[in-house]
């Protein structure tokens, strides 16, 4: 009973006593699962799963190891930290439920979002389509709302198996219901609630755009930003659009206008910033404007170094300095930013350095960022090198995960 009073949220309680409260109950709540033999016990997780302990419980005790509501509780506190603790806390309340014929809808969601963020779409989609079935079934108050939020996390396993078109079909349903629906975080026991981000609408145009509606998919967006004009997601998702558009100097403004208007330390705004500076002085070839396109490569290095700064671990903003690196932006850029755009021995030994030490952050940077981009800058950096061999390692590793790596949905 103390963990479970100090795991919640109590008047006068502030945000940084509330955050030790949940710690302190965290190790109550530890004593209690050792104490109680439950399946939440990560030391004897490996070797039972059927809640059973080396010894008989009381009686008291074997009510209390009943408590779904307590399970529950117990995977709301680790879901940031401890997928294994969570996944067998929801398996146990979704046991202890089922055994008193209780309908349990947003449990087995929960658990589907699970195998989700695990990559199991199959045992995703299951999980969901149970849910689902169960939930219209069940015919309760919440019935709606519930509906929602599973039909969203469908839409998206449809999209993580590559059913492009029953995803698309799922989420012109849910918008069809819910025309400001708006996606949320995992929260257990309760359907996933609106919090920040048209998601399903921001979905659908990327589903648009993929399948070359590109009208439909800025439509949408117009929509979602004219709905939440200060949503940095909306903005970022908005940013992207106009980037793989080929609509630069629109992405330009949009951008600026963003870190002017709204946020200047946005991290994927001041990424994205870099990125185009970068694009557009290396595709401006007038040799009238060598020193326009130095300024873009220095502000490109100042964006990304940046981003840097707010979020030392952002592997985009490292990439993008690798590369500034690796192409000597910041120099002659292999004797085309010079009057004489030759290139003698110092630029090749030079290009031999650039390229070294661009490798060194891309070993690092592919460790964090699941993209086929790393890979081919590695093959280019390598093939400046003239090692070609480790070169068409690194194309033919980027070709070999190319599936994979389009399949990826990550956050914007």
């Amino acid at each position: 009973m103390l963990a479970s009073l100090r795991a919640n949220p109590r008047p006068g309680v502030s945000a940084s006593e509330l955050s030790k409260e949940k710690e302190r109950a965290r190790e109550l709540y530890e004593k209690v699962v050792k104490e109680l033999h439950l399946p939440e016990d990560s030391a004897r997780a490996s070797t039972s799963t059927n809640g059973a302990g080396p010894s008989r419980p009381n009686k008291s005790a074997r009510n209390l190891a009943e408590d779904a509501e307590m399970h529950v509780e117990i995977a709301k506190l680790w879901q940031d930290d401890n997928v294994d603790i969570v996944k067998r806390a929801v398996q146990e309340a979704l046991r202890i439920n089922e055994a008193a014929h209780k309908v349990e809808p947003k449990l087995v969601n929960n658990l589907g979002v699970l195998d989700h963020l695990e990559g199991d779409f199959q045992q995703a989609r299951a999980a969901y389509e149970q849910a689902l079935t169960s939930n219209t079934a069940a015919a309760l108050s919440d019935s709606d709302a519930v509906s929602t939020t599973i039909l969203y996390n469908l839409a998206r396993v449809y999209e993580g198996q590559g059913e492009l078109d029953r995803a698309q079909e799922a989420y012109e349903k849910l918008l069809a219901r819910h025309p400001e629906y708006v996606d949320g975080k995992l929260i257990f026991h309760r359907p996933l609630c609106g919090i920040d981000l048209l998601a399903a609408k921001i979905r659908l145009a990327d589903l648009s755009a993929t399948l070359n509606n590109g009208n439909e998919a800025h439509e949408l967006l117009k929509q979602a930003l004219a709905s939440q004009p200060n949503n940095l997601n909306v903005r970022a998702s908005y940013t992207r659009f106009l980037i793989q558009s080929n609509l630069h100097r629109h992405a330009k403004d949009f951008v600026f206008a963003t870190l002017r208007d709204h946020d200047k330390h946005d991290v994927y705004s001041l990424c994205a910033s870099g990125w185009i500076m970068y694009y557009q002085a290396r595709e401006n070839r007038d040799i009238k404007q060598i020193e326009e396109r130095k300024r873009g490569f220095q502000r490109s290095a100042e964006f990304y170094e940046k981003a840097l700064q707010l979020d030392p671990l952002c592997a985009v903003a490292a990439q993008g300095l690798a590369i500034v690196i690796a192409e000597d932006a910041l120099g002659t850029m292999g004797g085309s930013l010079s009057q004489t755009p030759v290139p003698g021995s110092d630029e090749v030994l030079k290009r031999y350095g650039n390229a070294r030490d661009a490798l060194e952050v891309f070993s690092k940077v592919k460790e964090s960022l699941n993209d086929g981009s790393v890979y081919v800058n590695m093959g280019h950096c390598y093939f400046a090198r003239e090692e070609y061999d480790r070169a068409i390692e690194s194309v033919s590793t980027f070709r070999f995960n190319h599936h994979t790596i389009s399949n990826c949905h990550s956050p914007v």
